[in-house]
């Protein structure tokens, strides 16, 4: 993992992120310094936030994105959270928020949520004032993973599952082939795995990209 450490600006904001929302942070008093993030949208003190439109968070819980970013914050930052933005209409269960929102607990990961990218910076601009004084530290390049955290970070982002079980499900069953291959009884036998985590698990394996 590549890191730098800065002078003590107020908040590092992802070259990526809209100039409108840097320029409502200078607006609210904050110093900003704009940078190329391997990792997170802002950056403040040691308090990496990621920001996700509310489609996307409903898009990124579906094909799991979210719970892989989730686990790069984890893995890059001291402190993480999420801040999601605007209004959820349909797309995805309520049922399934709520366990992507469990599990992000569990990942140590706060979830945040504004109204607007206008109530986004004035979150921002406020946490600013509760930063630690430390410098601030940015990962530019993101830590390589060994082929053993590449694999577990694939079955991790496998619904209802996580780090914790992706672990048990490989001691299990040794590769993800063999796991792909195991029947809904056989996954069963994991502690953790009911009848809906199983059936979740082999819905994915199973599953058809539209067009192939």
């Amino acid at each position: 993992m590549k890191q730098t450490l800065l002078e003590n600006p107020d908040i590092v904001v992802d070259v990526n992120e809209p100039r409108e929302i840097r320029e409502m942070l200078e607006n609210r008093g904050s110093n900003i310094v704009v940078r190329k993030l391997a990792v997170a949208d802002y950056v403040i003190g040691k308090l990496a936030l990621e920001r996700k439109k509310c489609e996307d968070f409903h898009s990124s819980i579906v094909d799991g994105r979210l719970f892989r970013q989730a686990e790069e914050l984890r893995e890059n930052y001291e402190h993480r959270a999420i801040i999601v933005e605007g209004v959820c209409e349909g797309g995805v269960s309520d049922v399934a928020v709520a366990a992507a929102k469990a599990r992000l607990l569990d990942m140590g990961i706060s979830l945040m949520w504004s109204a607007n990218i206008e109530e986004t910076a004035t979150i921002l601009a406020a946490m600013t004032k509760l930063k630690d004084k430390e410098r601030t530290v940015i990962v530019l390049k993101k830590k390589p993973k060994t082929r053993e955290e590449q694999v577990i970070s694939a079955v991790a982002s496998l619904p209802m599952v996580g780090t914790v079980l992706a672990k048990l499900l490989l001691k299990r069953f040794g590769t993800i082939k063999m796991l792909a291959n195991a029947t809904k009884e056989e996954l069963m036998e994991v502690e953790g795995v009911g009848e809906k985590r199983a059936g979740e698990i082999i819905r994915v394996f199973n599953s058809k990209i539209e067009g192939s």
